[in-house]
């Protein structure tokens, strides 16, 4: 069996061969990325089914409004902050937590 000038047994894979190892490494990586976010996806739409994604989001919602509240009252200023200017503060948009700044309430 002749050998290649240039290539003797046992040495490493070419420059292209490292290029495509290269490539099947990062397209594997970009499968198992997708394969997670697929399972997420499966998982969120699930839960969605159940309406455990919507008792969910009302628990977060609750705990988010809880927390502000209490954040609120630890504020410090002359005069003090609105609940608004505070959400505004840190970039909170107050319909996420269900907050209206005309009623200065929860809805």
């Amino acid at each position: 069996m002749k050998r290649k000038k240039g290539s003797p047994k046992g040495s490493t894979p070419s420059s292209s061969n490292k290029e495509l190892l290269l490539e099947q490494r990062q397209l594997l990586e970009k499968i198992k990325e997708k394969e997670v976010k697929l399972q997420q996806l499966k998982k969120a739409d699930e839960m969605a089914k159940t309406g455990e994604l919507d008792k969910l989001i009302m628990k977060w919602r609750n705990v988010s409004q809880e927390v502000a509240e209490q954040l609120l009252a630890k504020a410090q200023g002359i005069p003090p902050p609105t609940m608004g200017e505070m959400l505004r503060h840190l970039h909170i948009d107050p319909k996420l937590i269900q907050y209206s700044e005309e009623d200065e309430s929860f809805y």
